[in-house]
């Protein structure tokens, strides 16, 4: 329990992260387990564990399920991508490029999440694989399209639609 964590050495994060689902699944639904499992999962997902930062995430959007992706749920999937986990690097990619503001440095992130992922989807080539391989291969065309769209408009569409406005006949 709480002394386990804490003599958790760095190389443990697998027993971190299946205590933590532990407590998060206990069926007393105890504020105390909650915490010490989010306690868990945060010292494991800083170590490197994917699945750790992926339930992190999960639970962020849990608890404002109105908002988008938010800055500590975003911090999470990225950790996640770090370790080329496929939900995340979808997650991000859809993010980045669905993004209200995109900018061309969110396009090129979009670009690269989308990237990673089919690297480790061709890794795999298998026909289960076949349609989702696809699918991220047009999201990467499409991305790049909106790329070299946006680096033609000056780099954002605010800045666009705003030199429209001002000078129509651009």
């Amino acid at each position: 329990s709480e002394d386990m964590g804490k003599s958790t050495g760095a190389g443990e994060m697998n027993t971190l992260y299946r205590q933590a689902q532990l407590f998060l699944h206990h069926p007393a639904k105890d504020q105390i387990l909650h915490e010490r499992a989010i306690k868990y999962l945060k010292r494991a997902a800083n170590q490197g564990h994917s699945e750790a930062a992926l339930e992190l995430a999960k639970l962020v959007m849990q608890a404002t399920p109105s908002l988008p992706l938010n800055a500590e749920a975003l911090k999470w999937y990225e950790i996640a991508a770090n370790t080329d986990s496929q939900q995340a690097l979808e997650m991000l990619a859809k993010y980045y490029k669905r993004k209200q503001d995109a900018d061309v440095i969110d396009l090129e992130k979009s670009l690269d999440y989308n990237e990673r992922l089919l690297n480790i989807l061709q890794a795999r080539n298998n026909t289960k694989e076949r349609l989702t391989r696809q699918h991220w291969a047009g999201e990467y065309h499409d991305t790049k399209k909106r790329l070299s769209q946006m680096v033609r408009l000056g780099g954002s569409w605010q800045i666009a639609k705003k030199e429209a406005e001002e000078s129509p006949e651009k």
